[in-house]
């Protein structure tokens, strides 16, 4: 893994054959002349490499007169490692949703009621395969279901209010604004990395 640079605005990647160089470019104090150095590398024995960047341009160099390519020079404005699924799962959550989880707090999107905050989760959930009714049910506590395919709690009787979401899956939706942030977050780690994207 290339790793990250902490002022990546000043950064160029060099590809080639032999694998990956990342350099920085700083200028000198004095002559103000460009320096590049090489402040990681990664060979392609050691398997594919996994970078989020951003890139300015890329430069081809070539190894002779048959045009033959040498390498590629890229300059970045910003260069990480891959994202995990999990971050990946929660930026597409806050994009399509506006619900963002930052650390273990889940902040609701303050344009709609709490209840559609839930709602449209377990929505995205369906709709990006990774709630099924083959999942379900889903409990709440040891009396309720959270989701179902019936609107029944564990006990047989009725949702305190049920909404049916798909086809057939019912979603308890009577909570609290925190009790909803939790299930949500519940929700998310059960689900959201799992199948779909």
């Amino acid at each position: 893994m290339i790793s990250m640079c902490p002022n990546s605005r000043n950064l160029e990647i060099e590809v080639d054959k032999e694998g990956i160089k990342v350099y920085k470019i700083e200028k000198a104090p004095i002559s103000k002349t460009e320096k590049r150095l090489q402040i990681d590398r990664k060979d392609w024995t050691n398997g594919p490499v996994e970078l989020d960047i951003r890139i300015k341009s890329i430069e081809p160099t070539f190894k002779n007169e048959n045009e033959t390519l040498e390498s590629l020079i890229l300059q970045v404005s910003d260069i990480g490692a891959a994202k995990e699924p999990e971050e990946e799962f929660w930026l597409d959550v806050e994009e399509e949703l506006g619900i963002i989880k930052t650390g273990s707090e889940i902040k609701l999107n303050g344009n709609k009621p709490a209840k559609t905050n839930l709602i449209d989760f377990v929505s995205y959930l369906i709709e990006k395969g990774k709630l099924s009714k083959k999942d379900l049910p889903v409990s709440s506590g040891y009396k309720r279901y959270l989701i179902n395919t019936e609107p029944t709690n564990k006990e047989g009787k009725e949702m305190s209010s049920a909404i049916e979401i798909n086809d057939g899956i019912y979603l308890e939706s009577k909570f609290s604004r925190n009790q909803i942030k939790d299930k949500i977050r519940e929700l998310g780690k059960r689900f959201g990395i799992k199948k779909g994207m």
